[in-house]
């Protein structure tokens, strides 16, 4: 997801309130991605929701959270990708298993052997043995 100023997420939030009630339900919401052409999974849209929408319950966003959800979330892709650019130590865009692994590790984990290829098996989506940032992020995200 690419970073927006506050114009920009304030005119986006402005054109999915379909129905100018000031708040957006989640359909608004996946609209919303569907139309900008974010690549989202729909599990991703619904964690993006729940996040924004924080816990008051309501199922809706309302400006404010959405402004606020959208910061956090871009502060926290921008903080994920310095992470991933950190270990990326031989700056080739993927984490090897070793490189990864090193995350895991840095992050808190103590995982075997076997929970670190599941764990690899589970991001690299292309099937081709590394973790590319994308990878990376959508498996976070």
């Amino acid at each position: 997801m690419p970073r927006k100023t506050s114009a920009e997420w304030a005119a986006i939030f402005i054109a999915a309130d379909r129905d100018k009630s000031g708040k957006l339900d989640e359909k608004e919401f996946k609209e919303m991605f569907v139309r900008s052409g974010v690549q989202l999974s729909d599990h991703q849209i619904k964690n993006t929701f729940n996040y924004c929408e924080g816990n008051n319950g309501d199922k809706m966003i309302t400006f404010d959270e959405f402004m606020k959800g959208m910061t956090k979330m871009e502060n926290l892709i921008v903080k994920l990708t310095a992470l991933f650019k950190k270990y990326d130590k031989d700056k080739n865009g993927q984490l090897s298993k070793q490189e990864l692994t090193e995350v895991l590790r840095a992050c808190g984990g103590n995982y075997t052997e076997e929970e670190i290829v599941n764990i690899l098996d589970r991001m690299d989506s292309s099937r081709d043995g590394k973790v590319s940032l994308d990878e990376f992020l959508n498996s976070i995200l």
